[in-house]
């Protein structure tokens, strides 16, 4: 006798979803890795803050792909405060934003400096079409 696969055997996973060594499917938010602060700005202790996920979700573009994560936190364990990151916290960890406002597209160094060279080395007709597909592709 042969096994019937219905529809609901089988669905995409959403980018928060993750499946468990037991085979289940769970939520989890993952953050945009970045450098956290060594001095809590609101209490001046050192090296108690740690990052956790935002709800506010974010693409980061690297020279593999595509990534949806969410943007993060800095919370400090001593006094709970959270705050957002800067822009420089974000530079300084090698993710640059589309816009100055808006994190809601994060462009990894390793794609930019990759665009660089190619733009060094093609000079014209590679380098206006990679800018045609990262236009319509990566646009907020």
């Amino acid at each position: 006798m042969e096994s019937s696969n219905t529809d609901s055997s089988f669905k995409s996973l959403l980018p928060t979803e993750f499946i468990t060594s037991r085979g289940e499917v769970v939520e989890q938010r993952v953050h945009v890795p970045l450098f956290p602060p060594p001095i809590c700005t609101e209490c001046d202790s050192r090296e108690t803050s740690c990052l956790i996920a935002s709800s506010k979700s974010c693409y980061v573009v690297t020279r593999k792909g595509r990534l949806d994560l969410n943007l993060p936190v800095f919370h400090c364990q001593n006094c709970e405060k959270s705050t957002f990151p800067t822009v420089e916290d974000y530079i300084s960890s090698g993710f640059w934003p589309g816009t100055p406002e808006r994190f809601t597209v994060l462009f990894h160094q390793d794609v930019l400096e990759f665009w660089h060279h190619l733009r060094l080395l093609t000079k014209n007709v590679v380098s206006i079409m990679l800018r045609v597909v990262f236009f319509h592709r990566y646009k907020e």
